[in-house]
């Protein structure tokens, strides 16, 4: 039988060396090809533009991934309780900007203390290395020859808290802590202020977490604890830590300026990014939704960053109101 009489449809044994594509259905005509390479021509178009159209959502819709080091032990600020359930403004910001802001993200969460959060980013010891550390980090001229920071994205006096029922219940100032002990976390400014307070009349324990020292509150080994006044008003509002008072006639100090703290070696659009989702984070107006969320009041007036004041990495540190 010769191939003009093969019959309709039947299948033919593809020729060696190319693959098979299934069933052949006769032979096309001369005057057919005109119109079946209109066709493969469309249908090549058609798939060139979903692969080209495809790659680019692809493209636009990867996320850059941070590794954010973060405290749990600060309720209000930044907490993690026994359900594992992480809360306070700072989780509300980092969260928020990972969602609303531009480029988004995506973020693994790194525990950090006090007192080693310029090891995360300095990539030192065996700890990981964090991408970027918001724990409300004060930002300082001196720290600033060790990390970068955007920011500020928050503004806090130094307190003090004491128990309700305690001698020092009616504390009215700062200055009433001469002679007196006060506890403070190790490797922060408030046990620096604290030493300068009352021309260094005051004695200062330092313990590695604000809940050591507010156990040793409780247990009458201390006076009070001082550190900022943002973080005892977690403490004072937590069920968890009843009869505590965190009084705001008790600020004294300078003001502190809390910025996200970025490796020393991180790259100028990486810090305009970050001073770009804390502007935006407060014109939104969530940065007042989440501070009246977290700590049951309304803020302080000088508590609250002005989107102007905000710098970038390369500015210098901005005045004091």
């Amino acid at each position: 039988m010769t191939r003009a009489d093969e019959p309709e449809g039947e299948h033919r044994e593809a020729p060696e060396g190319r693959k098979h594509r299934g069933k052949v259905r006769g032979r096309w005509s001369p005057s057919q090809w005109p119109k079946r390479r209109k066709i493969a021509v469309a249908l090549f178009s058609a798939v060139l533009l979903i692969v080209v159209l495809g790659g680019t959502a692809y493209l636009y819709s990867a996320k850059p991934e941070y590794s954010l080091g973060i405290l749990t032990d600060e309720p209000g600020m930044s907490y993690q309780g026994p359900d594992t359930v992480r809360s306070g403004f700072e989780v509300s910001m980092y969260r928020w900007m990972a969602d609303y802001t531009d480029p988004e993200f995506d973020f693994t969460e790194l525990e950090r203390t006090i007192d080693n959060r310029d090891e995360a980013l300095r990539k030192q010891g065996s700890s990981p290395k964090a991408d970027a550390v918001i724990a409300s980090y004060t930002m300082t001229d001196y720290r600033r020859t060790q990390v970068r920071f955007a920011g500020p994205y928050f503004l806090t006096r130094q307190g003090v808290m004491v128990k309700a029922d305690g001698p020092l219940r009616n504390i009215g100032r700062a200055e009433d802590l001469a002679d007196k002990t006060a506890c403070a976390q190790k490797g922060s400014t408030s046990a620096e202020q604290l030493r300068r307070l009352s021309n260094g009349r005051v004695t200062v324990n330092e313990r590695i977490s604000l809940r050591e020292c507010i156990t040793d509150l409780y247990a009458d080994r201390v006076d009070a604890v001082s550190t900022d006044l943002i973080l005892l008003k977690g403490y004072a509002n937590w069920a968890e830590t009843p009869n505590l008072l965190a009084p705001d006639s008790t600020a004294f100090g300078t003001l502190d300026a809390y910025g996200i703290g970025l490796p020393l070696n991180a790259s100028d659009h990486t810090c305009d990014q970050w001073t770009e989702r804390i502007r935006r984070f407060i014109t939104s107006g969530q940065w007042v939704q989440s501070y009246v969320e977290n700590f049951h009041e309304q803020p302080a007036p000088d508590s609250m960053p002005s989107p102007d004041a905000i710098t970038a990495c390369t500015d210098p540190m901005p005045p004091a109101p």
